[in-house]
Protein backbone atom coordinates (compact mmCIF):
# COMPACT_ATOMS: atom_id res chain seq x y z
CA UNK A 1 0.00 0.00 0.00
CA UNK A 2 1.28 3.30 -0.68
CA UNK A 3 2.26 5.97 2.17
CA UNK A 4 -0.51 8.18 0.80
CA UNK A 5 -2.94 5.83 1.01
CA UNK A 6 -1.88 5.44 4.58
CA UNK A 7 -2.23 8.29 5.40
CA UNK A 8 -6.17 8.98 3.86
CA UNK A 9 -6.60 5.69 6.32
CA UNK A 10 -4.82 7.01 9.54
CA UNK A 11 -4.83 10.40 9.35
CA UNK A 12 -2.17 10.17 13.04
CA UNK A 13 -0.05 8.52 11.17
CA UNK A 14 0.87 11.17 8.58
CA UNK A 15 1.47 14.07 11.03
CA UNK A 16 5.24 15.39 11.20
CA UNK A 17 5.28 14.65 14.79
CA UNK A 18 3.19 11.48 15.06
CA UNK A 19 5.01 9.68 11.80
CA UNK A 20 5.38 5.99 13.12
CA UNK A 21 8.01 6.04 10.81
CA UNK A 22 10.13 7.88 7.80
CA UNK A 23 8.47 5.95 5.48
CA UNK A 24 5.19 6.90 6.92
CA UNK A 25 5.30 10.80 6.87
CA UNK A 26 4.01 12.59 4.44
CA UNK A 27 6.05 14.85 2.64
CA UNK A 28 5.00 18.88 2.81
CA UNK A 29 6.11 20.92 -0.15
CA UNK A 30 6.32 24.73 1.11
CA UNK A 31 7.14 27.34 -1.66
CA UNK A 32 8.34 29.81 0.71
CA UNK A 33 10.81 27.25 2.00
CA UNK A 34 12.05 26.36 -1.64
CA UNK A 35 11.33 22.55 -1.01
CA UNK A 36 10.31 20.32 1.20
CA UNK A 37 9.63 21.02 5.13
CA UNK A 38 11.85 19.24 7.47
CA UNK A 39 10.62 18.92 10.98
CA UNK A 40 13.98 19.01 12.39
CA UNK A 41 15.12 22.21 10.95
CA UNK A 42 15.04 25.09 13.18
CA UNK A 43 14.61 27.81 10.77
CA UNK A 44 11.67 25.54 8.69
CA UNK A 45 9.95 25.50 12.00
CA UNK A 46 9.96 29.35 12.35
CA UNK A 47 9.25 30.02 9.35
CA UNK A 48 6.41 27.64 9.30
CA UNK A 49 5.17 29.72 12.75
CA UNK A 50 5.47 33.00 11.02
CA UNK A 51 2.86 31.47 7.98
CA UNK A 52 0.44 30.48 10.95
CA UNK A 53 0.33 33.97 12.47
CA UNK A 54 0.29 35.44 9.34
CA UNK A 55 -3.31 33.24 8.06
CA UNK A 56 -4.27 33.99 11.19
CA UNK A 57 -4.13 37.30 11.21
CA UNK A 58 -5.63 37.89 7.14
CA UNK A 59 -8.48 35.52 8.50
CA UNK A 60 -9.18 38.41 11.49
CA UNK A 61 -8.69 40.67 8.99
CA UNK A 62 -11.43 39.34 7.10
CA UNK A 63 -13.94 38.00 9.23
CA UNK A 64 -15.68 41.26 9.84
CA UNK A 65 -16.30 42.18 6.51
CA UNK A 66 -18.14 38.74 5.57
CA UNK A 67 -19.89 39.17 8.61
CA UNK A 68 -21.04 42.02 7.77
CA UNK A 69 -21.91 40.99 3.88
CA UNK A 70 -24.05 38.10 5.25
CA UNK A 71 -25.69 40.57 7.37
CA UNK A 72 -26.73 42.73 4.85
CA UNK A 73 -27.30 39.81 2.53
CA UNK A 74 -29.91 38.93 5.54
CA UNK A 75 -31.86 42.35 5.29
CA UNK A 76 -31.70 43.34 1.57
CA UNK A 77 -32.58 39.72 0.32
CA UNK A 78 -34.71 38.50 4.12
CA UNK A 79 -32.09 35.20 3.90
CA UNK A 80 -31.70 33.73 7.15
CA UNK A 81 -28.82 33.82 9.31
Amino acid sequence: MSPWLKALKDPAAAAVGGARGRRDAVLVWVPELGGKFEARNPSHKMLMSVLGEMSESERQHVQPRVRAAIGAEVINEGRHQ
